[in-house]
């Protein structure tokens, strides 16, 4: 008899065989396209951090942690390469908790550490940061990122000598890093070892030209210097690079001032007004650079805006010496009496208001006001240089006299004072000691005419 069986097995066996399949086709995800399609995101994330779309990126990796189809090493590194992501956004928080499972999933996972200590130092958890960055140190001592991690860390700690330490171990492994050189030669500009900061951060422009953060640490040793053209012409080329800071047109505004360049001074403080309007300490700076500029109508007005956006003791001050340089005494003794006012151990504005009311007759009163100034600052030289000027004036010879020994003393190489005890010393008929007085004056000023034509009439008078 012929069986009408198939060789396979019973027809029964055959249908339910066929639905089983008919279901997995609806069901259940075939393991393998799974797998490729989260393989795809990774790749596609990574793709989307380095074009710097973070947002794109953080999608693409939350896409394959959520397929549930990563092996444990995978996932740990999706986990860490969104924390990453979300960093670069800022995100701290969200990035340390990606990066906390990451490390939970591979807690040998050395690029995790860094990242979560990157993270923990933007937050100013340092002890944390600094946790992480010695187990990733522990883990890949090679790393040359996680060198300079730690020399960031240890920066913020305050401990700079052993930061320049770390540096120097990121650059004996890679002699060409941009990023080592700028920070230790910024860490040696902090501890005051200025030769070595320029020379660190010249290395750190030679390896990346354009390298605006190298450049203006630069610029801030040579700044610290007092070299103020060099520093000028770094903020130049840093602003080259990042044309709408405000802050670099500021600090290139105070080197120009501090050079001399004051029509450039005044330019680039415009220029900082204009990205970064209504700042009072910019309108104050910007009327000193107009009064070295001898604008005092310019300077009044700027030191008005300034005073009307914020008063201070400094501002009425200064405004109150534009008024005396006008002869306006009165409305000069009223901005310094409010900078007293203000700030009742102010000595400048005492010693300004004793010039103001000297000049109106109030002898007493300025000489009460003199007095206050050097009871308050008694090494400032030019304090006791105006009460001795005012002793002078008055005809009080020998309290002038010793008064300006005291100026001399505390400032040796400021002509003022030698030029007004050589005044006093004619005006006693010693003619000797006045000719000795002027002609150390013209060696401290060799350009100063007026201390030419005293010396002249001198001369004329022996």
């Amino acid at each position: 008899m012929t069986s009408s069986r198939r060789p396979g097995g019973s027809p029964l066996r055959g249908a339910l065989l066929a639905s089983i399949a008919s279901l997995c086709l609806i069901a259940c995800p075939a393991a393998g396209p799974a797998w490729a399609d989260a393989d795809d995101d990774l790749r596609a994330g990574i793709r989307a951090h380095g074009n710097l779309r973070f947002d794109e990126a953080i999608g693409f990796f939350t896409r394959a942690i959520e397929s549930q189809s990563l092996s444990q090493e995978a996932l740990a590194s999706a986990y860490y390469r969104r924390g990453a992501s979300q960093a670069k956004k800022s995100a701290w928080s969200a990035a340390i908790a990606d990066l906390d499972r990451s490390l939970s999933l591979n807690a040998d996972f050395a690029p995790a550490y860094a990242e979560r200590g990157r993270a923990h130092l933007a937050s100013n958890r340092l002890e944390q940061a600094m946790r992480d960055v010695t187990a990733a140190l522990e883990r890949r001592p090679d790393e040359v990122d996680s060198h300079l991690l730690h020399g960031d860390i240890l920066m913020a700690q305050g401990r700079r000598g052993e930061a320049i330490a770390a540096y120097g171990s990121a650059l004996a492994l890679d002699e060409r890093n941009a990023d080592g050189y700028l920070g230790r030669g910024t860490a040696h500009r902090v501890v005051g070892n200025l030769d070595q900061a320029i020379a660190d951060l010249t290395k750190a422009v030679e390896y990346r030209a354009k390298f605006l953060e190298a450049r203006s640490q630069r610029a801030a040793a040579y700044w610290a210097k007092g070299q103020w053209v060099a520093a000028s012409s770094d903020l130049d080329a840093a602003l080259r690079l990042d044309p709408q800071n405000a802050e670099l047109y500021l600090r290139r505004g105070n080197a120009n001032f501090a050079a001399g360049e004051l029509v450039r001074a005044i330019d680039d403080y415009t220029t900082v007004l204009r990205l970064t309007p209504g700042r009072p300490e910019i309108y104050h700076q910007r009327a000193r650079a107009y009064m070295a500029h001898r604008d005092p109508d310019a300077a009044f007005d700027d030191l008005n805006v300034a005073i009307g956006l914020e008063p201070s003791p400094q501002r009425y001050l200064d405004r109150g010496m534009i008024y005396h340089g006008k002869g306006l005494f009165e409305e000069a003794i009223a901005d310094f009496s409010k900078a007293i006012e203000a700030d009742p151990d102010f000595a400048g504005a005492f010693n300004t208001r004793a010039l103001a009311r000297f000049h109106m007759g109030e002898v007493e009163d300025a000489m009460a006001d003199a007095d206050r100034a050097i009871a308050l600052q008694p090494g400032w030289s030019n304090a006791y240089n105006n009460r001795g000027t005012m002793y002078y004036q008055s005809g009080a010879l020998e309290e002038a006299l010793q008064d300006f020994d005291k100026a001399i003393e505390l400032a040796p190489r400021d002509a003022r004072g030698y030029v007004n005890r050589a005044l006093v010393y004619r005006k006693q008929g010693d003619w000797a000691n006045a000719m000795t007085d002027l002609e150390r004056a013209q060696v401290l000023r060799p350009g100063d005419t007026r201390v030419r034509r005293l010396l002249e009439q001198f001369r004329k008078s022996l």
